[in-house]
């Protein structure tokens, strides 16, 4: 079974809100961050898909065309790193657009898939699925499946499923545009194994296991970020938990993948559309 393995590629500071713990000089690592990765794809033979920012690949157009070139999917993180709930449909729109343009310039080609920053897409942001769908997008990355109030009170599917404008919850077999949530494993709750934060704290034969049952019913979507791969990463000076949460296990991560990519069968997202 093929699934699905998508890096966020934004920069090490893009997905924490402590912006008030960035040291002075902020150097954003992306090669560093980056490289190490590409080289295991390449180990493999394996193409994943890279949810980028707009902003990341303004600034690193030649890495966005060396990942294009190498048949890496090219999807889009929006323009900013910002949540839709702190963004309006007037002001997503030109973000998402912009983003589509950038990715279109460099790769001749529009996106087929998206991804909003911190998961933020909920039954309070649904409107985003009428602009996605207008703009062409095939996909959406976006939802990781725990019960929340700001989902509904059911578990949205943990494999990919046409999504229903009404209830991000919900199958609706008519809708133009599919999802692939982040999979997760149900204990007693969803757990979101398949983010990086998991991965890195998960034994990996406990994982390994996880992942096996689960390809059982289905793909597995994961969501990981370059900068968790990165030993040497920049950390930020934050409290136990968060510190905890963000920087355990780094050390480990590129021996995970690497175990990862040699025990299970990945492809880009769009190829799921193409066959």
């Amino acid at each position: 079974m093929k699934n699905y393995l998508g890096f966020d590629l934004e920069f090490w500071y893009s997905g924490e809100p402590y912006s008030k713990h960035l040291p002075d000089n902020v150097m954003d690592n992306i090669n560093e961050d980056i490289q190490p990765i590409i080289k295991l794809l390449n180990k493999h033979e394996t193409n994943v898909t890279f949810f980028t920012l707009g902003y990341l690949a303004e600034q690193y157009p030649e890495l966005i065309k060396e990942l294009h070139e190498n048949g890496h999917e090219i999807a889009s993180h929006g323009y900013l790193h910002k949540r839709l709930c702190e963004m309006d449909p007037v002001s997503f729109n030109q973000d998402i657009k912009k983003s589509i343009n950038i990715i279109k310039t460099l790769t001749n080609q529009s996106p087929y898939g998206y991804r909003a920053p911190h998961y933020s897409l909920t039954n309070y942001t649904i409107w985003a699925l009428d602009i996605l769908i207008k703009n062409n997008f095939k996909y959406d990355s976006s939802i990781v499946p725990v019960n929340s109030h700001l989902q509904s009170k059911s578990y949205p599917p943990r494999y990919p499923y046409k999504i229903s404008s009404e209830d991000i919850t919900k199958i609706d077999t008519k809708s133009r545009l599919w999802e692939f949530p982040i999979c997760p494993f149900k204990i007693i709750k969803n757990i979101p194994f398949s983010i990086g934060t998991y991965f890195r704290i998960i034994p990996y034969t406990i994982y390994k296991l996880i992942i096996t049952k689960n390809n059982k019913n289905g793909p597995v979507t994961f969501c990981f970020h370059p900068w968790e791969c990165n030993s040497n990463t920049a950390r930020m000076k934050l409290k136990i938990p968060h510190y905890f949460l963000s920087y355990y296990g780094i050390r480990s991560s590129l021996k995970k993948i690497d175990k990862l990519l040699y025990d299970f069968n990945f492809s880009p997202i769009k190829y799921f559309f193409e066959i």
